[in-house]
């Protein structure tokens, strides 16, 4: 299964073809996923609440978005799924990231 530290890498390397909107949001997926991703958490932590918020937000723009920007939204996905407790819900997404990235060449 794809860590997250692959997926940021490949996803990082695919923001040069998106518009500059779409980049905006995927270039924030990353900046939050890096500072996230391996700081220990409770599931459902409060603290984590506007992350989470912030989360769904880009999720749902990048997901309504161009297919590049698609792989961004599952990543989003992924990480609220572990923030909230769900491990296997969000190795599963990882998966279908890791898809939609060979999928667009990256």
């Amino acid at each position: 299964m794809p860590t997250y530290t692959d997926l940021l890498a490949r996803l990082r390397n695919a923001t040069s073809v998106l518009g500059d909107t779409e980049r905006a949001d995927v270039r924030r997926v990353l900046e939050l996923a890096e500072a996230h991703v391996d700081r220990p958490h409770a599931a459902n932590d409060p603290s984590t609440v506007p992350l989470r918020i912030e989360l769904r937000g880009l999720a749902e723009r990048l997901g309504r978005r161009g297919s590049e920007g698609i792989p961004a939204a599952s990543l989003a996905r992924a990480l609220l799924a572990d923030l909230s407790g769900y491990a296997k819900d969000a190795e599963a997404i990882r998966g279908e990231c890791d898809g939609q990235l060979v999928a667009l060449g990256h």
